[in-house]
């Protein structure tokens, strides 16, 4: 809680406390919004468009200079219906090397396996979906001039 807050902790109702947490609630939302769209401007701007991965980007100018990151996740999942019979054509030794015991996919061996055997990663890829996730917007350095 801010200094405010506390210095009136006393004071406070249930009232007081639900109208500060709705006001607080707003700013979150306004500033989740705004941070956003800022994000989308930062990968419009860098043309960042990789399909996995990260960059990170540097730039000086009059104001300032910063360097940014910019990282884009894919999420992966297995259909276990599928896997289960994609796995009887594929071989045990293989399926175990691709999945763990918890059936959660080895990235590293499926990427492996689609540059080895392009064939047999093809019936594997039926059971397995990817989406992209957010893309992810991290401010490394941040100096502005006129502020020191």
């Amino acid at each position: 809680m801010t200094d405010t807050i506390q210095a009136e902790d006393a004071a406070l109702t249930l009232v007081d406390i639900a109208r500060l947490y709705t006001e607080a609630d707003r700013r979150r939302k306004l500033a989740a919004k705004d941070m956003e769209d800022l994000e989308v401007a930062a990968i419009a701007l860098t043309n960042f468009d990789k399909g996995e991965g990260s960059a990170t980007y540097a730039e000086e100018t009059d104001h300032g200079r910063c360097k940014v990151v910019l990282n884009q996740r894919v999420n992966t999942s297995v259909d276990m219906d599928e896997w289960g019979n994609v796995k009887k054509g594929i071989g045990g030794a293989l399926a175990r090397k691709l999945m763990k015991p918890k059936y959660s996919l080895v990235l590293a061996e499926m990427r492996l396996l689609e540059e080895q055997d392009p064939a047999t990663y093809a019936k594997v890829a039926k059971c397995i979906s990817r989406k992209p996730g957010k893309v992810s917007f991290e401010v490394k350095e941040l100096v502005i001039r006129g502020d020191d």
